[in-house]
């Protein structure tokens, strides 16, 4: 299991380091302007995990400990470390940052708008928007419901969860607040969102990042060494015409 459920996940967030809530398979749609009626449970229904992406290069990826995006940032970050002067030093780290596997966090609620169950991926700054008020709001979550809001641009979005007052959910909301009470989130719920990408893919992606990096990680030589026809690794030599001198 690679992933962090509740108190572990929002300690690892904030470090500074339906009617039926029937299972969705997918993250769903949170692109900026997006916003969801919610009803949040638990605390516990915060998840932690890792992932790797590159704006605008490769989406998000999650990963097992020791993926080959790791392996590419130490060797970025070795790099940096041997280099000449310190703004060349600088610019490979934040080649470095860019690669490096970073935690990523999972929202579980129900969507009150369908009444189904709801997962939203959030970064690291986002979640701990999210996790402020969870934490603040956590001894009346049973009576409860927010909104769920994506704002701003790029890189630079925001997400914020409002408290929202019994008036301002409609009549299907209402009844599917009321129906969700005590819907709970399995870890094969999680699970299922989190699809690992093999060697293959990983190296897909990191020769979009950087193809010579890439050589690197798959372990590619530079420069093609040259056989010693003397060299037999059985122990024995054996002679062609083309190895004598005569």
């Amino acid at each position: 299991m690679a992933f962090t459920r509740g108190n572990t996940a929002i300690q690892s967030a904030l470090s500074e380091s339906g009617g039926n809530g029937g299972r969705a398979s997918t993250f769903a749609s949170f692109k900026s302007g997006s916003s969801y009626k919610v009803r949040i449970n638990s605390l516990d229904d915060v998840v932690g995990y890792e992932a790797a992406s590159v704006f605008k290069v490769f989406d998000t990826t999650p990963v097992e400990k020791r993926s080959l995006y790791h392996k590419a940032a130490e060797l970025l970050y070795l790099d940096a470390k041997n280099a000449k002067d310190e703004s060349t030093a600088e610019a490979i780290r934040k080649q470095a940052y860019l690669v490096k596997p970073k935690p990523r966090y999972i929202l579980a609620a129900i969507d009150l708008e369908t009444g189904e169950k709801l997962y939203v991926d959030l970064t690291k700054n986002q979640a701990k928007a999210v996790i402020a008020v969870v934490q603040k709001k956590a001894k009346k979550l049973d009576s409860l419901a927010f909104e769920l809001t994506k704002t701003g641009e790029s890189t630079s979005t925001a997400v914020s969860l409002t408290q929202l007052d019994e008036d301002e959910l409609d009549a299907k909301e209402l009844e599917n607040f009321g129906k969700s009470k005590g819907v709970e989130f399995a870890d094969e719920d999680f699970e299922a969102l989190l699809q690992y990408k093999g060697e293959d893919e990983q190296l897909d992606d990191l020769y979009q990042f950087d193809r010579k990096l890439a050589d690197r990680v798959a372990g590619k030589p530079s420069v093609q060494a040259v056989r010693d026809p003397f060299d037999d690794p059985s122990g024995r030599i054996e002679l062609t015409d083309d190895d004598m001198p005569f």
